[in-house]
């Protein structure tokens, strides 16, 4: 008898929210050489790899953070994000489909219903970037469907 495989193991779904990156700067702050930190904060500041030589005391940074969480959304703001569901098992996958839909205390929105791929090798991927503006206050839910 052959051991049925649940085909929704086999592949991996990944959901990433899409942030502009904020712009790093160094923690600015000035001292007269007289007063009781000499120029301990200079020296700091100095050191610090995110300062601009020759502008330190502005706080301007060269360097980009991207979002270490998901973050907060507010009402009118459009939440962007990533979906990529991928195949990471020696097994190839026949007839893979993706439905992702938001769901809120009133509605349902599917965002996107992606069609039905042939076959899923070793390492291919199903991208869907999606983007919907949040009308309504309270709790989302976003769901996943593969099959």
């Amino acid at each position: 008898m052959e051991k049925q495989i649940d085909v929704k193991s086999l592949l991996t779904i990944k959901v990433l929210r899409l942030l502009k990156p904020t712009l790093v700067g160094p923690l600015a702050l000035a001292c007269d050489p007289h007063d009781l930190p000499g120029d301990l904060w200079e020296k700091e500041l100095n050191a610090d790899v995110t300062s601009v030589t020759g502008i330190d005391a502005l706080s301007l940074g060269n360097f980009l953070r991207l979002p270490q969480g998901f973050g907060n959304m507010y009402l009118g703001e459009s939440f962007s994000s990533y979906v990529v569901v991928q195949n990471e098992s020696q097994i190839m996958v026949t007839d893979a489909s993706c439905k992702v839909e938001l769901q809120t205390q009133t509605q349902k929105f599917v965002l996107a219903n992606k069609k039905t791929v042939e076959e899923m090798k070793f390492g291919t991927t199903i991208d869907i970037v999606m983007n919907h503006e949040i009308k309504e206050m309270g709790k989302h839910m976003y769901t996943k469907q593969q099959n």
